[in-house]
């Protein structure tokens, strides 16, 4: 309901209101799979919506992120592709140069949620797979 209350907003071309809209729809999203790709979501429309609200994105990736590193197998399937969301929402967003200082906190960030993961386990491989596109 609220992800359609925001694509609505967005549709009206009314910014705020759709990104506090999908901002409600991640705070309201229950169990660490769809809170990851809620806020993968959020993500990526504070990204498209408000590009130069740099301090929101930056939030809303450590947001991301510190989920990530609590959901298990967060480099499988759907919570790998929201990740990827994400990383391609930030390399986008980083073009230019202009955001890079946040961008690069964001993917310290990344690094040291790939570094936390066990030796030997396939996702690190995924992990860093995305770190690349990242910086990117």
């Amino acid at each position: 309901m609220m992800s359609g209350l925001a694509a609505n907003a967005k549709a009206r071309g009314d910014r705020a209101a759709a990104l506090d809209w999908y901002r409600k729809a991640y705070e309201a999203a229950s169990g660490p799979a769809t809170r990851l790709r809620w806020g993968a979501a959020y993500f990526a429309n504070a990204v498209d919506l408000a590009p130069d609200d740099a301090e929101r994105i930056r939030r809303i990736a450590n947001d991301v992120l510190t989920q990530a590193s609590q959901t298990r197998n967060a480099f499988y399937g759907a919570n790998r592709r929201a990740l990827a969301r994400v990383v391609t929402q930030l390399a986008h967003w980083r073009r230019g140069g202009a955001r890079d200082a946040a961008a690069q906190a964001v993917v310290r960030q990344f690094e040291g949620l790939c570094g936390k993961l066990p030796a030997g386990d396939p996702q690190v491989g995924t992990c860093e797979g995305l770190i690349r596109t990242a910086k990117a």
